[in-house]
């Protein structure tokens, strides 16, 4: 889905209509039910609407618990969701603790080379800059970007994204020069793959990784509208 608020609202619609028919066809405790709903809690976050997201978030880990059990990689992915959104609502301690408990979980479930494990990770690296764990926040951060390397393409969005916050964590612990490098690489594949993207204009330029300005530039809370 793009950064777009247009784009957020049009997924939203169509969501909610996919939610609706779900739980009329399906009932409110079939497992489709919480995978739709999940994705609805995931454009809310986008559009700040977290009250609302938290909700649908809570309704799903109660569905997937369930239908799937707590060992079952979605139910973990949705745990996983309610951090970053506790993220975006400020809660860091919440955040923090979800992310030790899940993370080891999810290893267990899907293998520390599982190419989703990368997006997994990133939020959790964003968040230990907020918190001001650079150091660890790099190592997150470097792992995301190898478990991209070995499973995609290089120049993704979504690489962009990761070496964001790996530029982040490089200038928290004054590494500016190779802070500048990756937020450099960074934009430039956002520019190459994204080119009318509105992640362009909220990426990484010459200033976002200067100690004058510190770590700021994309990150959650944040309205990309």
């Amino acid at each position: 889905m793009l950064a777009h608020k247009a784009d957020f609202n049009e997924a939203e619609s169509v969501l909610r209509e996919a939610y609706e028919h779900c739980q009329r066809l399906l009932g409110g405790t079939h497992p489709k039910v919480a995978d739709v709903s999940y994705a609805l809690s995931h454009v809310l976050t986008m559009l700040n609407r977290h009250d609302e997201a938290e909700e649908l978030i809570l309704d799903s880990l109660d569905v997937c618990l369930v239908s799937r059990g707590n060992r079952h990689p979605s139910f973990l992915r949705i745990i996983w969701k309610l951090a970053v959104l506790r993220v975006h609502q400020g809660r860091f301690e919440e955040a923090s603790t979800i992310f030790e408990d899940v993370l080891p979980q999810i290893r267990e479930a899907w293998g520390d080379d599982h190419p989703a494990l990368a997006e997994l990770i990133l939020p959790a690296s964003v968040l230990s800059t907020y918190t001001g764990e650079f150091s660890h926040a790099e190592v997150l951060a470097r792992e995301a970007l190898q478990l991209y390397d070995n499973h995609v393409n290089s120049g993704h969005p979504h690489q962009a994204a990761i070496m964001g916050g790996l530029a982040k964590a490089l200038v928290g612990q004054n590494k500016n020069a190779e802070a500048e490098v990756v937020a450099r690489k960074s934009k430039e594949i956002f520019d190459n793959s994204l080119p009318d993207h509105t992640a362009v204009q909220n990426s990484l330029d010459a200033h976002w990784w200067s100690p004058r300005n510190g770590a700021r530039g994309a990150g959650f809370g944040e309205n990309r509208g």
